[in-house]
């Protein structure tokens, strides 16, 4: 993801993309553990760059959106990113669930 970040000029972006994508894949990480006797089915990671910002998707196939998850493993990962992006949203898939962070390009200064 940073050499990525880097070929579209945003290598600004590498570490605060790169924490959040680890954050959300820990969460759901810890979330199969508590909630699943046989292991994730998939969890895939998306970086996107569209107008104005990159968007991360962190695809948790298997797993609802957590909302009913509890405990202190649970949702670490999400309260942080919520803090660090600019947008954050979880949507409920077919397959699971997509936890969306947005970071918002900033002009150079």
């Amino acid at each position: 993801m940073q050499h990525t970040l880097r070929l579209w000029g945003l290598s600004g972006l590498a570490d605060t993309t790169g924490t959040a994508t680890a954050a959300l894949l820990s969460d759901v990480i810890a979330h199969w553990g508590a909630s699943s006797a046989i292991g994730p089915a998939a969890a895939r990671c998306l970086v996107q760059r569209v107008p104005g910002a990159v968007a991360l998707v962190v695809r948790a196939d298997g797993l609802s959106d957590h909302s009913e998850c509890s405990g202190s493993a649970c949702g670490r990962g999400r309260v942080a990113v919520r803090r660090m992006a600019d947008e954050f949203t979880v949507t409920a898939t077919a397959a699971g669930s997509d936890s969306t962070a947005v970071f918002r390009l900033r002009p150079a200064a």
